[in-house]
């Protein structure tokens, strides 16, 4: 399976306090191909590589492109690169072995999920990812809690951000928040074979990369998934059709799958949705439910 074993337990509390201290990491850049773009803005829906976070009590660098990260400093600039997460460190190979190693896991984030990581974190609580897995969350409102992934785990949405509607001059309006896709994980336990390490074709900065297995979520419009209680193993593909709302839980043969369509009065508003208010600097989230 080409898969590197070890766990790496990332993920992040919700009830860090805000007079945590955060320790100090380098500061990291990505080598990029020149034709390779790195997105900044959540309007226009397109995917970034995030390269580094700081939060307490756990520091964590991941690179999400296929080549690795100068640790700069202020007279030459060093080929390491590091996964940290609480005070340990797995090193990635160098420059010279890095295309034969490849990544020790994938994980890409939509921006719109924060985009400022404060907001990020919040969303994330508990489980872990084991070494050599690949996350994709390709939606706005999402929810993570105590999931446990060794494998391949994508969630991808059609309304990411909201839905559109054409203006007068036939372009496209995006209406933010206004009929999102929706998907909540708690105490999911997804297991699978994932990505094909040895591959020779696959090229991680384009997030090109062949698949044994995979848990494939696609959710069409303002559609919502929720799992619950469950474990979701092998090679799945659960497609939630506009309108509708889907719960996984466990069953007597594995998992059960409920489709129900979505309240009319919630068509707009979803099921749930993340509240958010100041308080003094800081971001903090509510998650209320209809």
């Amino acid at each position: 399976m080409g898969r590197r074993g070890g766990l790496i337990t990332v993920l992040l509390s919700q009830t860090i306090q805000n007079d945590c201290q955060l320790h100090t990491l380098e500061y990291v850049a990505p080598i990029g191909a020149p034709w390779q773009q790195i997105y900044l803005f959540a309007r226009k829906q397109k995917k970034i590589y995030v390269e580094f976070f700081e939060l307490a009590p756990i520091n964590l660098s991941i690179s999400f492109s296929s080549t690795p990260w100068m640790v700069r400093n202020e007279t030459r600039a060093e080929t390491k690169t590091f996964i940290r997460v609480s005070g340990a460190s797995f090193q990635v190979e160098d420059n010279t072995k890095y295309l034969q190693s490849g990544p020790p896991f994938l994980i890409l984030l939509h921006p719109a999920l924060g985009p400022l990581w404060e907001i990020t974190r919040q969303k994330f609580f508990g489980g872990s990812i084991m070494e050599g897995s690949e996350l994709q969350i390709e939606v706005a409102e999402f929810m993570w809690r105590e999931v446990q992934l060794d494998g391949s785990l994508l969630v991808i949405a059609e309304n990411i951000m909201g839905s559109t509607q054409a203006i007068e001059n036939g372009e496209p309006l995006m209406q933010y928040g206004h009929r999102c896709a929706r998907c909540k994980l708690q105490n999911v336990k997804v297991q699978n074979k994932g990505i094909d390490w040895t591959s020779a074709d696959n090229v991680y900065w384009m997030h090109n990369v062949h698949l044994f297995e995979s848990l494939k979520v696609i959710l069409q419009g303002n559609a919502e998934f929720e799992a619950t209680d469950v474990v979701l193993q092998g090679n799945h593909v659960l497609e939630v059709p506009n309108g509708h709302r889907m719960h996984v839980s466990s069953g007597d043969l594995g998992f059960v799958v409920k489709l129900e369509p979505i309240k009319e009065e919630m068509m707009d508003s979803g099921s749930w949705f993340w509240k958010y208010k100041l308080n003094g600097t800081h971001i903090q989230l509510e998650l209320v439910e209809l």
